[in-house]
């Protein structure tokens, strides 16, 4: 893959038929240097089904099919979490680059194994991370390291976004030690890594609650946090599946509160302020950015230590669930 040029039409192998893939196939479809080669399924009637249904040439359920493919440049890995770490390597082996959908891996001691060992591979490796690239939080962020409105000094974070039934029916979702957990590795994981890149990876003090509110799984469907970071900001969590579809993001800074909504960041001083940010494909802007990064780095690493922080991040949110009690949690244990 060294040899290859990055600024060509990219060839790509899609692992997996989950409703992540779907997001990232017609992400791909949308952009003009990228050719969806591979479609692979341990169920070889959801693989084909899914080239009639987007269009795709090949399909298969044997993997190295796939690894033996010398056109392919990226593998795209969207199956389920416990089993991201296995087709990863693989891949890395075979010389291809990779995207990751976000968690690494369901846990952590897995993805710190994966991390040690690739860290330095020359190949390149993307974690899925697509909402800094959003423009709403992109203000926000601006917004923060501008210090127009002085430092910040606490944040608040709602993510709900309620399932019905038919999503839990798929059962590795219900599964710890497939998925890992519930809303707070598959969801929630987002709003982790988007608020740290805002407040930095800092040691800090943790108190974590999970729960079923609406859900009977043997995972969460809620998940309630307070974390203290070491540089005195103050943050809270609330993730659900079972609660209203709602998204709030609140930043307090020492003189303006600055708040999303919708597709709108308000900032309210004496006076509010409104600014409307345009929606605009986020996967597609991180994926690009990736190869633009590995046209010039061709061993390039993407959210690779920010992901593996995330995930440890979250292990400890629920030991403090677990314990019912605070943590103390530094970021230089996880290494």
């Amino acid at each position: 893959m060294e040899n290859k040029k990055y600024y060509t039409m990219k060839n790509i192998a899609i692992i997996g038929t989950s409703s992540a893939a779907i997001t990232h196939i017609k992400s791909y479809d949308e952009m003009n240097d990228v050719n969806i080669k591979w479609i692979f399924s341990e169920d070889i009637n959801r693989a084909e089904y899914f080239t009639k249904e987007f269009n795709i040439v090949n399909f298969t359920s044997n993997y190295n099919q796939i690894l033996e493919d010398k056109e392919i440049d990226y593998i795209d890995i969207c199956n389920i979490p416990e089993k991201h770490i296995a087709y990863a390597e693989k891949a890395i082996d075979s010389g291809k680059g990779l995207i990751i959908e976000k968690p690494i891996s369901h846990k952590f001691p897995y993805a710190k194994n994966f991390f040690n060992k690739y860290k330095d591979s020359q190949y390149p490796i993307m974690i899925v991370y697509q909402y800094p690239y959003s423009e709403t939080f992109k203000k926000l962020k601006e917004i923060i390291d501008s210090k127009k409105f002085g430092s910040l000094k606490s944040y608040f974070v709602r993510y709900h976004s309620k399932r019905d039934k038919k999503y839990y029916d798929k059962k590795w979702r219900t599964q710890k030690e497939y998925a890992g957990g519930g809303v707070l590795i598959s969801q929630g994981i987002h709003f982790i890594n988007l608020i740290f890149s805002y407040t930095g990876y800092t040691n800090m003090r943790l108190c974590a609650k999970t729960l079923n509110i609406v859900h009977k799984l043997n995972v969460e469907d809620t998940c309630l946090i307070s974390i203290l970071h070491d540089n005195g900001i103050l943050g809270n969590f609330d993730f659900s599946t079972g609660l209203e579809s709602n998204l709030e993001i609140c930043l307090y800074l020492q003189r303006a509160c600055v708040t999303t909504k919708g597709g709108k960041v308000l900032i309210k001083t004496d006076v509010k302020r409104i600014i409307d940010t345009p929606t605009k494909g986020t996967f597609q802007m991180l994926v690009q950015n990736y190869f633009n990064k590995t046209e010039k780095i061709h061993n390039y690493k993407m959210n690779f230590y920010e992901a593996l922080l995330d995930l440890g991040i979250i292990e400890q949110i629920y030991k403090s669930a677990s314990r019912g009690e605070s943590i103390d949690f530094y970021i230089n244990n996880l290494l």
